[in-house]
């Protein structure tokens, strides 16, 4: 988002709340995309950051490659 320099300060909320509530739309590997973003710009709720440790815990990225599972970690981290 800093490429297009967007400084609406809603941007982010509004963005994990799409997310949030749009829970099966997404592929776990756009979901894995996603969450490097949020943490790549320092962003994300502690709610965003429960719905990717709840899809986890439900078997959404049983699939992840270990690329994609490595990257979920350093995201939290």
């Amino acid at each position: 988002m800093d490429w297009f320099c967007i400084d609406d300060k809603l941007l982010w909320v509004n963005l994990e709340q799409f997310v949030i509530k749009k829970e099966r739309i997404f592929s776990p590997s756009s979901y894995v995309k996603t969450l490097s973003h949020f943490a790549n710009q320092n962003e994300g709720s502690r709610d965003v950051y429960d719905f990717y440790e709840f899809m986890y815990t439900s078997k959404v990225f049983e699939k992840a490659t270990t690329k994609e599972l490595i990257s979920m970690v350093y995201s939290f981290y």
